[in-house]
């Protein structure tokens, strides 16, 4: 169950949106709420699907790893003096 919000400030007078995120493997959601449509108590939501999100970090990741591996190669170390 997602539970977005929208938060009053007393001190600065503003009204923020708190989205709520499903986080998976292949995709996140987002779920944020818009503004009130009628007297109802209706509120518009909208809806984000970002696929594939988590590749960006795992190809982060592997390029770290990357530069890891050419950082401890030993054909790339300069030779020692005896």
């Amino acid at each position: 169950m997602l539970h977005p919000e929208k938060r009053a400030y007393a001190s600065g007078g503003q009204v923020m949106t708190e989205a709520a995120l499903d986080g998976g493997l292949s995709r996140d959601l987002y779920v944020a709420l818009g503004e009130p449509l009628d007297q109802n108590g209706t509120w518009a939501l909208r809806l984000y699907v970002k696929p594939y999100i988590r590749l960006i970090w795992l190809g982060a990741l592997f390029m770290a790893l990357g530069g890891f591996v050419v950082a401890f190669d030993k054909r790339f170390r300069r030779p020692v003096a005896a």
